[in-house]
């Protein structure tokens, strides 16, 4: 609000902004290989700290980046939403287990589902609201829904398919995590993906950071 002018006769006090961070572990998942799609057309440098050989230029980015086989048989690709969201997609091939995919939440006060399905975050500077996972297939060229929903099974994020899927066709398990919500922006600050790419991939875990501000 500062940095747009909109706070005016600004106080010391309006510059301090709280921070929670919390992370997404993909429990069991395998050692896997990003691939960026549709580059844009401008780049990034990051020229941090003093040692040079750490730093880089011309760093391309990427609307949609998919990380294959995160799991056997299963894709899972970010990319912008149609509102300016950060979006991410499960895609299950045929006959693989969408089981596989367990999410663990490390560093949130709480984690909980609502009576409405969503999945509910809280941290210490605000509470978060994931909406209730839409899962889909296409069929015959068009897309069917797949009723799905948010499970917690010891303190491991899964879907759960109360009616099962055709599971010779192709599942894709689309939840709506919001820009917004995360960041209290509805632009991309940090350019685009750039909040998700920081993701370590140490052996078999596979790991992303959100940060959360709130500015007082």
């Amino acid at each position: 609000d500062i940095h747009h002018g909109w706070i005016k006769n600004p106080q010391a006090s309006d510059s301090i902004i709280k921070l929670h961070a919390f992370e997404v572990e993909f429990v069991n998942s395998l050692k896997t290989l990003a691939k960026g799609q549709h580059a844009c057309s401008d780049y990034e440098n990051y020229f941090i700290g003093s040692d040079s050989s750490k730093w880089a230029s011309d760093v391309k980015k990427y609307q949609d980046v998919t990380y294959q086989t995160l799991y056997q048989g299963i894709d899972l690709k970010l990319y912008s939403g149609d509102d300016n969201g950060l979006k991410y997609d499960f895609i299950v091939a045929p006959n693989a287990d969408a089981a596989q995919i367990q999410l663990r939440y490390n560093g949130q006060n709480n984690l909980s589902i609502n009576k409405h399905g969503q999945l509910i975050i809280t941290t210490s500077v605000n509470t978060l609201v994931e909406q209730k996972p839409y899962a889909y297939q296409l069929i015959n060229g068009k897309q069917k829904e797949v009723k799905c929903n948010f499970k917690l099974i010891n303190h491991l994020l899964v879907f759960e398919f109360p009616k099962g899927y055709n599971k010779s066709i192709p599942l894709i398990i689309d939840p709506a995590l919001i820009f917004a919500s995360y960041s209290g922006s509805t632009a991309d600050n940090f350019g685009l993906l750039q909040l998700l790419m920081k993701m370590e991939i140490c052996l078999a875990a596979v790991l992303f950071m959100v940060l959360v501000t709130q500015q007082l």
